[in-house]
């Protein structure tokens, strides 16, 4: 027999009706990130094929797995000022876009040790700083990964209140 949980039949549905949700969310953001693993290891594997073997329909697949998002969170863009800290280096930028996984820079990349893959985030109106690994870069791009999903969270909330704040305030 099930117990409820309030004196509130009402409420009761609603947190078993939200728990099942978080339960299904939870499968599908491990199925997308399944997909997200499987097309990184098709890129890699297509890459070894030479030119002449590829016909236009092939490389047209290939163009369009390397321009799909893989991320398995949505990302919320932005356009903060942001720095990345590796050890005494700190490289100013702009915050493009953030989801629970992870974060992507515009910034001078070669400032950056080779050598870095701890990081902090930090954002100048934020009250508290994020530690990252860098997952990727180019010259003027830093892809970031939240080894902390719970952090990512924090900085999506931390959003969602800065951008209110603001909207109210105009």
């Amino acid at each position: 027999m099930q117990q409820n949980l309030t004196d509130d039949p009402l409420l009761d549905q609603t947190v078993k009706a939200t728990d099942e949700i978080r339960v299904q969310v939870i499968g599908a953001q491990s199925v997308v990130s399944d997909v997200a693993t499987a097309m990184t290891e098709i890129a890699g594997m297509v890459e070894r094929i030479s030119a002449e073997e590829l016909t236009d329909d092939t490389r047209h697949f290939i163009a369009r797995i390397r321009n799909t998002d893989r991320r398995s969170e949505p990302r919320q863009p932005t356009a903060h000022p942001a720095s990345i800290v590796a050890g005494n280096v700190v490289v100013a930028g702009t915050l493009r876009d953030v989801s629970a996984g992870g974060a992507a820079l515009l910034l001078d990349a070669a400032q950056l040790p080779q050598t870095a893959g701890n990081v902090v985030l930090k954002i100048p109106a934020m009250p508290f700083e994020i530690a990252a690994n860098i997952a990727g870069r180019t010259a003027n791009r830093v892809n970031l990964a939240f080894p902390d999903a719970t952090e990512g969270e924090r900085l999506l909330r931390w959003f969602v209140t800065a951008e209110t704040h603001a909207r109210t305030a105009a």
